[in-house]
């Protein structure tokens, strides 16, 4: 079983507002079947640590690439973001 971790490192004051998208866009996924259960965090400003991070994160049992043959993306995820 691995972790995913896709780290989006925002511009200043963005981090809430991509932590939406990147959480908008996880779910279709995980609805249509491509991605398990997820977390999403960042840090704008209130935590110690680097700010203005974006963390989605997953567990799967393989690591995939997105563009491998026979994958089919759902549209409305290239759509959220």
């Amino acid at each position: 079983m691995y972790r995913i971790r896709r780290v989006y490192r925002t511009k200043p004051g963005e981090a809430g507002n991509v932590a939406k998208l990147v959480y908008a866009q996880a779910k279709i996924y995980r609805d249509s079947g491509h991605r398990s259960d997820f977390t999403v965090s960042y840090n704008g400003y209130t935590l110690p640590g680097e700010q203005n991070i974006v963390i989605l994160e997953w567990t799967d049992d393989k690591i995939m690439s997105p563009g491998r043959q026979g994958n089919n993306i759902p549209k409305e995820a290239m759509e959220a973001g």
